[in-house]
């Protein structure tokens, strides 16, 4: 440690750093009428504004629609889980679903295991599909 103070000391005489170079100037690579700072960090911003519009926020979105769709679950519902059994919900009591995938047969999920509900066809009511009919507003 000795053998280096006399060496320290002389870089700091001389204006250098403790590890001998010299700080180059702040506008070195600056063109003229161009800010130093935007070429720098503006293609990470716009990367990262990119990546929140076509990734992030329609996750969330999506997310946010399977939570709602999760919650309003009730008993009667016609759905499907995960592993693709289609089912009757017969008790939705907390965390667990229980099914009823066939007569007297009755099955106990997981609320997330819950892919989406089956909603009723459009039919009219002698069971042919609508066509052509318009929404009431």
């Amino acid at each position: 440690m000795s053998n280096l103070l006399p060496l320290l000391t002389f870089a700091a005489q001389e204006g250098a750093t403790t590890t001998g170079t010299v700080a180059p100037p702040e506008n070195a690579d600056a063109s003229p009428g161009e800010e130093p700072g935007l070429p720098g960090w503006f293609p990470f911003l716009l990367i990262g504004g990119l990546f929140y519009l076509i990734l992030i926020r329609p996750q969330a979105k999506e997310q946010k629609r399977r939570k709602a769709v999760l919650d309003a679950l009730k008993k009667g519902d016609e759905v499907m889980t995960n592993a693709g059994i289609y089912g009757k919900v017969v008790v939705a009591s907390g965390d667990i679903i229980t099914l009823q995938v066939a007569d007297g047969v009755r099955m106990r999920f997981s609320r997330a295991a819950i892919s989406g509900v089956i909603g009723p066809k459009d039919e009219d009511d002698d069971g042919a599909p609508e066509q052509g009919k318009k929404e009431k507003d």
